[in-house]
């Protein structure tokens, strides 16, 4: 009795032990997702920031087709009437 008794105990005590582990490990998955999604956030902000610079870049450029009044062609793929 005294055998079962301290295996017992020593199972009890395992169980705790390792539902201290599994409580610290599912806390510390958390904190990471949690970080993830911050990193993610902090990414997109600098993405966002070049896509809108590039944008009013191009904007600012003027239009991307040739001039139809214009006798000089510079893309070659775009065949004109003469």
């Amino acid at each position: 009795m005294d055998g079962e008794k301290k295996r017992a105990e020593q199972l009890s005590a395992a169980n705790k032990m390792l539902e201290r582990q599994k409580t610290e490990l599912m806390n510390g998955f958390k904190k990471q997702l949690r970080l993830i999604d911050v990193l993610k956030r902090q990414k997109v902000r600098p993405a966002l920031i070049v896509v809108l610079y590039i944008s009013k870049v191009h904007c600012s450029q003027g239009p991307l087709w040739p001039n139809p009044n214009s006798n000089t062609n510079t893309n070659p793929n775009i065949h004109t009437p003469v």
